[in-house]
């Protein structure tokens, strides 16, 4: 649960910052290139993007290159063969993956603003920033309340097909979670009643999560999923 909560704080806002400063690009074509570049990686299994990552970071990759050359390490580190170093790949691998795709809500949820709240503001002498702060986050905070409130409520749940690439033996201590386990001992070994037990566990959890997440911002923001 560490490394999703970890993750929860980090890739949760950037895809609305990332969205926001999509949104004060103002040339059509560099635009749709740079949402073109972000949503490509979504598309990719992670079977391939995973094997691509591995690739990436290994003693020979272009990750330990570049590190090389800058002089910032002296000789290869082996990333994935660290367990200190698992939860940093797992989650920038997830940003790049995931952002383009991740700021497709909060994109369209923008483009619904009303135009003339930033022409109003404007004319009252607004630059972006202001724009942004007063106009575009309020407008959007209901979509960020149900996005935050729906992945709080998969805390326990894992990218499974992610963890599973990425995992080896000698990450272990760092890389097992509970979907990982749930496969090995419960799939694996055929024990199904230890694996239905574990899914109705994860599925009661989550309905706290979310019931609990749904009255704190109601009581809170004044605004929830309902």
């Amino acid at each position: 649960m560490g490394l999703n909560l970890l993750q929860l704080l980090i890739t949760f806002p950037v895809p609305i910052l990332f969205a926001i400063l999509l949104n004060e690009i103002k040339l059509p074509r560099f635009k749709k290139t740079v949402q073109t570049v972000t949503y490509f990686p979504y598309f990719i299994s992670w079977a391939v993007f995973g094997g691509i990552i591995l690739g990436m970071i290994s003693s020979e990759g272009v990750v330990n290159q570049i590190l090389l050359s800058l002089h910032i390490i002296d000789q290869p580190i082996a990333f994935n063969s660290n367990p200190a170093y698992f939860w940093g790949i797992v989650i920038i691998s997830s940003l790049i993956k995931g952002l383009g795709w991740g700021a497709v809500i909060y994109i369209a949820a923008i483009a619904g603003i009303d135009q003339s709240l930033y022409d109003a503001a404007q004319v009252d002498g607004a630059n972006r920033w202001h724009k942004n702060i007063y106009i575009t986050i309020p407008c959007i905070a209901g979509t960020i309340v149900v996005m935050l409130l729906l992945s709080i409520s998969g805390l326990l749940s894992s990218n499974f097909d992610q963890i599973y690439i990425l995992q080896n033996p000698l990450n272990l201590s760092r890389s097992e979670v509970l979907d990982t386990y749930i496969y090995k001992i419960g799939i694996s070994q055929r024990r199904y009643s230890f694996t239905t037990a574990i899914g109705l566990f994860k599925s009661f959890i989550s309905m706290v999560l979310i019931s609990s997440g749904h009255l704190i911002s109601k009581k809170l923001l004044g605004r929830g999923l309902f």
